[in-house]
């Protein structure tokens, strides 16, 4: 399965304890609400998506831009990351670590040079329809879940050249969706590097 990434604008709500430490509430998806066109088509994720990923109680990253390398924000298997769903989306609170990455992440929050959420997965069941217009809807039924990142740029229509970056340029292949007459269409979709999610596995086990 290929690894996606997608991402939240909802805002997050900012703490500081007595002593000292920092903490970040907010949604890294939102249920039942449809994306920016990606390419031909739009996406929205359905409520019980992640339902059976967070049965399993999966160890999840908080990570800043994707970046495996600058080091782990919290951490749900050391209790300083907590996942649910909710009615409105995919809720996290995350304790961030006093060190310069979690510092410096709070106050670029307090200040809205970091905005939003994304969080990257792999489909394991999608469906897709057809809207009035004719835009294709795809709508993500069943997820896994790899690990939530704090981002400075949605890429909800265009953004994951800085990730791209770091790992090469992926290959874009196509993917296929049934259309009334039992023709099939080839959309575009991008997808990132599997090197991600290779490192993310390998610090779970």
């Amino acid at each position: 399965m290929k690894k996606e990434l997608r991402f939240s604008v909802k805002d997050t709500e900012l703490r500081t304890s007595e002593d000292g430490s920092h903490t970040v509430t907010g949604f890294a998806a939102v249920y039942n609400s449809l994306s920016l066109p990606l390419g031909d088509f739009k996406e929205t994720i359905d409520p019980n998506a992640f339902t059976d990923c967070l049965a399993t109680n999966p160890d999840l990253f908080l990570l800043s831009e994707h970046d495996l390398g600058k080091g782990i924000l919290a951490r749900t298997s050391s209790g300083t990351l907590s996942v649910e769903n909710t009615d409105i989306g995919l809720r996290f609170t995350a304790t961030l670590p006093n060190t310069t990455l979690g510092n410096d992440t709070f106050v670029s929050l307090q200040r809205g040079d970091l905005r939003s959420m994304s969080f990257a997965f792999s489909c394991n069941l999608d469906s897709w329809s057809q809207d009035g217009e004719g835009m294709y809807i795809r709508t993500i039924l069943n997820a896994e879940l790899y690990e939530l990142s704090i981002v400075a740029q949605p890429a909800y229509p265009a953004s994951t050249a800085a990730l791209r970056s770091q790992f090469g340029t992926p290959t874009v292949p196509t993917i296929k969706a049934p259309i009334e007459d039992n023709k099939e269409v080839e959309l575009p979709y991008d997808n990132t590097d599997d090197l991600l999610l290779a490192l993310i596995l390998s610090l779970r086990s």
